[in-house]
């Protein structure tokens, strides 16, 4: 399944081409095909910032859910309607994001802002914060500043709700981006924390990533 409906069809017919019977569907991904629902297996292919409630809901219970999300690939297990648990995999994933419409940065916002201090090394939010970060701030962007030697000079940080940062730091909009970062920092001080010991709870209310034990 894909958005692109020439990509849909390019496949069809390389699948043919190849005697493959496999049957494939324009539209958004995120919304499934409840037509030939309920699925036993259920593979995403783009990054997405949680699981699509559509696809929880075309999924039996038992079925297995495996999807990227943030920089982590997850394989939850559907154990009731709109309720599944997973543990996420070892192996990083840098799946290429959804086609929705995105939001520029607001940089000279930022500027208005006060400045303060940091104690986050800056390559940390690019290295060992990075996976943990992607669950903290689902769909957050970044880019960074290299001075003419190329060593890291600043970062910025954005969402889609117009929150914005910049290291050293000035932050604007409904979330205070580097705090959250200097919240991950305080918590994985020293090393990256391995993937697998992620695991991501959903429910039809709220989905949440915990680290070790259930929060």
């Amino acid at each position: 399944m894909d958005i692109d409906p020439e990509l849909v069809a390019l496949a069809s017919d390389r699948l043919s081409t190849y005697g493959q019977k496999s049957f494939v569907v324009a539209g958004d991904g995120a919304l499934g095909h409840p037509g030939r629902a309920p699925y036993s297996r259920i593979i995403a292919t783009a990054a997405l910032r949680c699981i699509p409630p559509a696809l929880l809901g075309q999924a039996s219970t038992g079925s297995v859910v495996v999807a990227p999300i943030g920089f982590g690939v997850v394989r939850a297990t559907v154990i009731g309607p709109g309720h599944a648990r997973g543990r996420f995999l070892p192996t990083p994933a840098h799946f290429m994001p959804r086609r929705t419409p995105g939001r520029a940065p607001d940089f000279a916002a930022v500027t208005e802002q006060p400045a303060r201090d940091t104690v986050v090394h800056l390559p940390d939010v690019l290295d060992r914060l990075k996976f943990p970060m992607s669950l903290a701030l689902p769909g957050c962007n970044s880019c960074s500043w290299p001075d003419e030697g190329g060593s890291l000079t600043g970062i910025g940080l954005w969402t889609e709700d117009g929150s914005t940062a910049v290291a050293h730091v000035r932050q604007t909009g409904p979330r205070m981006l580097w705090d959250t970062v200097e919240e991950l920092a305080a918590l994985f001080p020293r090393v990256a924390p391995a993937r697998e010991d992620f695991a991501l709870t959903i429910t039809p209310a709220y989905q949440i990533a915990w680290y070790r034990e259930p929060g």
